[in-house]
């Protein structure tokens, strides 16, 4: 959620480096190494949208903590923690990222920062509904700062623990058809998100769906591009992932395929508490789809969750339109639903602006502040250089 992993299992494990193939890591929220590229979005970032009229960039007056006020803790990782905190120009809510900079002291680390920030930039200058916009990022001497949209609706795989059953298939589809146009925006943009999970699908107070945490996100991977270094959660990443191949953008089709599996039947087409045996599993093993679900649904999750990537839907050049013309989504309207002139089928149970409810009581119940590091940041001063543009913001009226 929002760019940490709240959750002890999913599980204190993630894929993680170039070096190491697949790694049990017990810091789960550590800034992963990126690949080191030039990103196509540097020349597009700098100016808004001229399709994005109400959006004003104001590089010259950054935010500062003293800015906000903070109200509660909505989720914490090794490296930081979110909050939920006042705006106090306008009383507006917003979910602060937290990050310590002692804990991005090498180039790798803060080269994927900047490509978090990159990508969040591409996402607000748009306005891009389905996926977590940026009100603004900045930095005190000892902290990193995203200052993000609140979605008071919390996350899916909270709201499917809360319920203790799946998710009737109405809701389910539309979830996904939110998704589904944040993956196509994304996309377009060449980039490819990488960590697609239930925990990074959070919802607006009105019930729409949005993709959040680009922190392992790759940029300049369009049709026909791959990457090889591995990342991901284990239960949601792809086959090829696994083996250590390159991978192309589809992978992000067979996480999609999972979310649709988890929350129609409320468990993982492959699962294993070994990661060894997960990771096997995933490459070579079959999983079954339970004998309730619709024919559409079993067939979309089958066609995602397809080993060869060839024949994986949405892997072919059409991307996220063929996802779209399946039978599974033949009652989305999407022209409308991008317009966000449908009704949700769910409603959050939201009682006021500062309703944590939905959220996890044990981050809630703590008081919320900056926790100060065990240790200084010793950034290099060509790294450190980097944080004097860091700061950015936008108004949004």
């Amino acid at each position: 959620m929002y760019g940490l992993t709240f959750q002890d299992y999913e599980e204190g494990h993630k894929y993680t480096s170039d070096n190491e193939h697949i790694t049990a890591n017990p810091t789960p929220d550590v800034i992963r190494e990126p690949d080191r590229t030039v990103s196509p979005l540097d020349n597009s970032i700098r100016e808004p949208s001229k399709t994005s009229k109400d959006v004003r960039i104001r590089p010259r007056i950054p935010l500062t903590m003293e800015d906000f006020k903070l109200r509660s803790v909505l989720g914490r990782g090794s490296f930081g923690k979110v909050l939920l905190a006042k705006y106090k120009n306008t009383n507006k809510m917003y979910a602060l990222k937290v990050m310590r900079k002692a804990d991005i002291e090498s180039s790798p680390k803060l080269d994927s920062l900047l490509c978090e920030k990159r990508v969040f930039q591409a996402v607000t200058n748009r306005r891009y509904p389905f996926l977590i916009n940026l009100f603004g990022c900045f930095h005190t001497q000892d902290h990193i700062i995203f200052a993000m949209e609140y979605a008071a609706g919390g996350d899916l795989s909270t709201l499917l623990n809360n319920k203790r059953r799946p998710f009737p298939e109405s809701r389910a589809i539309f979830f996904s058809a939110c998704v589904v146009l944040g993956l196509e925006f994304l996309h377009e943009q060449k980039i490819v998100h990488r960590d697609l999970k239930l925990e990074n699908i959070v919802l607006d107070e009105k019930g729409f769906a949005k993709i959040t945490d680009f922190g392992l996100c790759k940029e300049g991977i369009g049709y026909g591009d791959t990457t090889g270094s591995p990342r991901g959660t284990p239960h949601y990443v792809a086959p090829e992932v696994c083996k250590g191949k390159p991978y192309t953008r589809a992978v992000d089709w067979w996480s999609f395929g999972v979310v649709i599996y988890v929350m129609l039947s409320g468990k993982f087409p492959f699962e294993s508490h070994d990661l060894k045996k997960l990771t096997a599993s995933i490459i070579k093993g079959k999983f079954i789809c339970p004998e309730f679900l619709s024919r559409n649904s079993t067939s979309i999750i089958k066609q995602l969750l397809t080993k060869k990537v060839k024949a994986r839907l949405g892997a072919s050049k059409k991307d996220a339109q063929d996802v779209k013309e399946h039978p599974f989504f033949e009652q989305i309207d999407w022209a409308a639903l991008l317009l966000k002139n449908v009704r949700p089928p769910f409603l959050p149970d939201i009682r006021g602006a500062e309703d944590v409810r939905n959220f996890s009581s044990a981050f809630t119940s703590e008081y919320p502040m900056l926790t100060p590091p065990k240790k200084r940041a010793e950034i290099p001063c060509y790294e450190a250089e980097a944080f004097l543009d860091f700061n950015w913001r936008v108004d949004w009226n």
